[in-house]
């Protein structure tokens, strides 16, 4: 249907064109019938021209606040996910890691204690 549509479109446009020729080659004759055309050509053209450039600054306009609209909620979720691993990385070093060095440091400690007290026989190497 469409391909139907655009067929018909060029064939009215050509038959527009054809009869505006011969207008522009029997009122006036010669180059000055010519030069009616081209201008009026060129100013079809520009009217063309300026109707599609709406359509792009539209759609522009169009797909820029629809990337608002979808970028803003993903952002607001990756921030989101941000807080929540630094609240379990806070969670987890206070709860778990702390503590741990803690009593590795008191067992090290206690090692170094005992081995100077009983005098550790080590060899050196």
């Amino acid at each position: 249907m469409n391909r139907v549509a655009g067929i018909i479109v060029v064939l009215l446009v050509v038959a527009a064109l054809v009869a505006l020729g011969y207008w522009a080659f029997t009122t006036d004759g010669g180059l000055n019938g010519l030069k009616n055309l081209a201008i009026i050509l060129l100013a079809l053209e520009t009217i063309v021209v300026t109707a599609l450039l709406l359509v792009v600054v539209l759609l522009l306009a169009r797909l820029v606040s629809m990337i608002q609209d979808e970028i803003s909620p993903v952002l607001k979720s990756a921030q989101q996910t941000a807080n929540t691993v630094r609240g379990t990385t806070t969670f987890v070093s206070d709860t778990f890691v702390a503590p741990l060095i803690q009593i590795a440091s008191a067992l090290s400690g206690l090692s170094g204690t005992i081995k100077a007290v009983l005098g550790s026989k080590r060899k050196e190497v």
